[in-house]
């Protein structure tokens, strides 16, 4: 085709149109504007939560070394009733770094094999100054012919299924209840960019078939088959049910109220109740050794390290600008179906 073959042809040299600027009525500024939709996050940035809770681990992680010797040389004297309380403090702190390491892997942000990392790494920084302790005092009191050997594999082995098992509650809060633990300089990601991605479901599948190979393959040869799970079994009860009643209010009460004054009072309300339940429920077994003052002494320490921990780390995160944030929960399928909303 030539020029001449189409008339309304423009012709040579003529501009061509280009859409102009967006003329506004005066007085009357842009729609939106650029800082209504901040800058999100980086998945790979070292967020300030991950950072807190490995230097809380890491200083922690001195106090653990000394747990095992200080437990070889108490004995009934008349500093005893102090050993005691500083055992069991060092006991429930760390509860509170089991706590903090699920918080940890549950709400950071990135993906799912990134905070796996995070995890593991800090677990093995606590694991090994705890090690060290427990080597110490092995050479100087237990000897080497009295070292249990196979119950300690099987303790070790069977950590990530204690840790799975108080991840349970977690995990239902986030994807049911749509909890998330957020910097208030950032916006929350969409609903589908919170769920998890094919990859990081073929990874946490891949953690659960290790977790089940190791606790097996940590099993004793003389230990009976039932007897071994079903102990396990009310380890992995027990670790539910600490993740329920003590992780999931003081995570509320720590980032989730308005005021942190507020939050105090329900921390120690909480710790207080279930010191008084778990000294109780000890007393009325009557088991033999301590006392009851020494029951309601180790239980009050227990809860004391556990929240002090927990809470204390996350008050420090609060200070830091992140927050809890909650959402209705999910409409199930049924309801969905009911209703005749298409399932998204």
């Amino acid at each position: 085709m030539i020029p001449s073959d189409y008339p309304y042809a423009s012709h040579e040299g003529a501009k061509s149109w280009q859409p102009g600027p967006l003329l506004e009525p005066p007085g009357v500024g842009p729609a939106v504007s650029p800082s209504a939709f901040p800058l999100e996050e980086p998945d790979f940035a070292v967020p300030k939560l991950a950072v807190t809770v490995a230097v809380v681990i890491a200083a922690l992680s001195i106090f653990n070394a000394t747990m095992m010797p200080v437990t070889t040389t108490l004995r009934p004297s008349p500093g005893f009733i102090f050993g005691l309380g500083y055992l069991s403090l060092l006991l429930g702190s760390l509860g509170g770094q089991a706590a903090l390491l699920t918080v940890l892997v549950v709400w950071e942000a990135g993906p799912l094999w990134l905070r796996l990392v995070w995890h593991w790494g800090l677990a093995l920084v606590a694991f090994s100054a705890w090690t060290f302790g427990f080597m110490v005092a092995l050479a100087t009191e237990f000897g080497q012919d009295n070292f249990p050997k196979e119950e300690f594999l099987a303790a070790l082995l069977g950590l990530p299924l204690v840790a799975l098992a108080s991840q349970a509650i977690p995990w239902l809060l986030k994807f049911y209840f749509h909890w998330r633990i957020e910097h208030e300089d950032y916006p929350s990601p969409p609903m589908a960019a919170q769920r998890l991605s094919i990859r990081d479901m073929i990874v946490g599948m891949i953690v659960v078939a290790l977790t089940m190979a190791a606790v097996r393959a940590g099993k004793p040869a003389t230990a009976e088959e039932g007897i071994y799970w079903a102990g396990w079994m009310i380890g992995i009860a027990s670790a539910a049910g600490i993740s329920l009643v003590c992780l999931t209010p003081m995570i509320y009460f720590t980032l989730g109220v308005k005021r942190a004054s507020w939050g105090v009072w329900g921390v120690v309300a909480i710790s207080g109740l279930v010191a008084a339940v778990a000294s109780g429920i000890l007393m009325y077994f009557s088991p033999p050794g301590p006392s009851y003052r020494e029951i309601i002494l180790m239980m009050v320490m227990i809860t004391a390290g556990f929240a002090l921990t927990l809470c204390g780390t996350l008050w420090i995160v609060r200070a830091s600008g992140y927050r809890l944030a909650t959402s209705p929960p999910l409409m199930s399928p049924f309801d969905l179906a009911r209703s005749g909303s298409a399932v998204p």
